[in-house]
């Protein structure tokens, strides 16, 4: 806050101006940040809001700024919090006025884990393909994420979220931000839909590993619709004329018994497409292929894309979700051992040729800090299970305890304490 003496815009004399003091700060401290700090040590401090409750011809009494200012370096961001104080104070007291400089500290700098972050880009690769993953400059925005990233390994991303076929899509903070919401629940990052047809649109687009994305969506999420895709022919009893009756133009439904969809397309450039679906032996894959020039180039191919993938891959399970899939040691607790369990299925899909040597290439660690100090509650978050493939790290889950165990009383805890300096048993 800058405090002066306000008065007619006609007679400044008369007046201490707290707009002009307040111009003459910002100026100030713009250029104290980039004079006293390194150059390899990005900062920066910007002023959103000037607020004076003045008139074209009156000068008020006071003037408010608020602003910002963000640092990589947390001893930095201190030494600049007073010099700024300091700097402000002296300009306003050297124009005649007062400046009262309040700090609130906000979020510190984040800082992505080396090994998580490419581990989480290597996942968001196989996900998404390597064109719709990319590395960011550093950016000087705050998060509240950034609190936990001090004092555990983090990693924190963006979702691209879009939609230039609309209005243009403006930044953070700007008046034209939008956002396509649908991106977040499904991960459908490179695809707009205009008509529920799918009849040529200019602003219709998608890309194969997005219909891959939404085909599996569909298939986890609404058996009870996905059945229809396997249907043979469907007769349609119109009003006013006879039944007619139409046949799926998914004719690799009748190729092969064991596949059950799921859609076949057609757009004038990119030819006969055809997203599929298999299940045999408990494994589900789905094909999507594009670019086909006739419809029986369609079938054949994704039939072979499928066949390809059940004869030259397996699908590993590691564990079952909920399942136990080990007991850890219990300190002062009335039992020894809590079951353990991560909350979701897990497999793997590695190359056939390879599962031979399952047990060398597939790894599983369970990392805690033992033993785990009673009392524990059901589903309290007790360790990491990890996956290794090939010795990379390709999977990290939360391990989650399978029941309550309860302190022993004071006496067992006693004893057990004495056991252990002596012994060193737990």
């Amino acid at each position: 806050k800058i405090i002066g003496k306000g008065g007619h815009a006609a007679l400044p004399h008369k007046t201490i101006d707290p707009i002009l003091i307040a111009s003459h700060i910002m100026i100030a401290l713009q250029q104290l940040i980039s004079r006293r700090v390194s150059p390899y040590s990005p900062s920066v401090v910007s002023f959103g809001s000037i607020q004076g409750n003045g008139s074209t011809n009156i000068i008020p009494d006071e003037v408010n700024l608020l602003g910002t200012f963000r640092a990589f370096n947390e001893e930095w961001r201190e030494e600049a919090h007073d010099l700024m104080i300091k700097m402000a104070e002296s300009i306003a007291e050297g124009m005649g006025g007062k400046c009262e400089f309040e700090v609130r500290k906000g979020y510190p700098f984040l800082v992505n884990d080396d090994e998580l972050t490419k581990l989480s880009k290597n996942a968001a690769i196989d996900f998404l393909g390597a064109d719709n993953v990319i590395d960011l400059d550093l950016r000087m925005t705050a998060e509240d994420f950034a609190y936990y990233s001090q004092v555990i390994p983090a990693c924190f991303y963006r979702l691209g979220t879009s939609d230039f076929s609309k209005a243009p899509t403006g930044g953070l903070h700007t008046s034209n931000f939008t956002i396509n919401e649908k991106a977040l629940e499904i991960g459908m990052v490179s695809t707009n839909f205009t008509n529920a047809s799918g009849i040529n649109e200019p602003d219709n687009y998608s890309t194969v590993r997005d219909i891959l994305i939404m085909s599996d969506y569909l298939i986890r999420n609404y058996p009870e619709f996905y059945k229809y895709f396997k249907e043979l022919e469907f007769t349609w009893d119109r009003t006013g004329g006879d039944p007619i009756t139409q046949p799926n133009t998914n004719t690799l439904l009748n190729k092969n018994k064991s596949v059950d969809g799921i859609k076949t397309g057609f757009l004038t450039v990119e030819k006969y497409s055809l997203a599929s679906s298999i299940i045999k032996n408990n494994r589900r894959l789905i094909a999507v292929g594009s670019g086909f020039s006739t419809k029986n180039s369609r079938t054949y191919e994704s039939n072979k894309l499928l066949n390809y993938g059940l004869s030259k891959f397996d699908t590993i399970l590691i564990t079952k979700k909920n399942k136990k899939i080990d007991e850890l040691d219990v300190w002062l607790g009335k039992k020894d051992k809590v079951g353990v369990y991560i909350n979701v299925d897990f497999y793997k899909t590695i190359p056939k040729v390879e599962s031979l040597y399952r047990k060398r290439y597939l790894k599983a660690v369970i990392q805690y800090n033992g033993p785990i100090l009673a009392p524990i509650k059901k589903d309290d978050i007790v360790g990491k299970f990890k996956v290794f493939y090939k010795d990379d790290l390709i999977k990290e889950y939360n391990l989650y305890a399978s029941e309550d165990i309860k302190k022993v009383n004071m006496l067992s805890r006693l004893i057990k304490s004495i056991n252990f300096i002596i012994w060193g048993d737990v």
